[in-house]
């Protein structure tokens, strides 16, 4: 006679979905290991940039992707090329503006039309060109998403006036 598997609990169903939720929107787990302090500061630079009192897994991940991408975007990235400068240049700006000065969104859209700043219209393997639009919140939030950045950045080395 077969005996059946124990059902899981309700925690164990729920840790399931967890980790592959994680897994979904991280990718695979990475064992990293930490001094104690390290991972106090980790919280703390955690719960600033996510608004989380208490930062749990998804939120040191995010943090710690993060962290890795402003690494790339300022230390990796060659910024002596016109269209890769002009990225990394709106994006420092864009992050001073946030962080530091404390403007929202739209308050950053608003200086940023004030200025008259032009903004890419297109960047890729063939084409990359700068336009007279205006700037909505939605397009300084794509330049506060480090993520994008670094994609731009790709692509920018890779397209006329970027480093191939």
């Amino acid at each position: 006679m077969l005996k059946s598997r124990p059902k899981k609990s309700s925690d164990a169903i729920r840790q399931s979905k967890r980790r592959t939720k994680l897994k979904e929107k991280f990718g695979p787990s990475v064992t990293l290991h930490m001094t104690k302090n390290n991972k106090i500061r980790l919280n703390k630079i955690a719960k600033i940039h996510t608004g989380c009192r208490h930062p749990g897994t998804e939120e040191r991940c995010e943090m710690i992707a993060e962290l890795i991408n402003q690494h790339y975007i300022e230390y990796v990235f060659d910024h002596t090329e016109p269209i890769p400068a002009y990225i990394f240049k709106k994006y420092r700006d864009i992050k001073i503006m946030y962080k530091i000065e404390g403007l929202n969104d739209k308050q950053i859209a608003k200086k940023m039309n004030e200025k008259k700043e032009k903004q890419l219209r297109k960047v890729g393997t063939n084409e990359a060109s700068f336009v007279d639009k205006t700037w909505e919140a939605k397009d300084v939030k794509s330049f506060r998403d480090s993520q994008h950045v670094c994609n731009l950045m790709k692509k920018a080395t890779r397209a006329p006036g970027g480093k191939k």
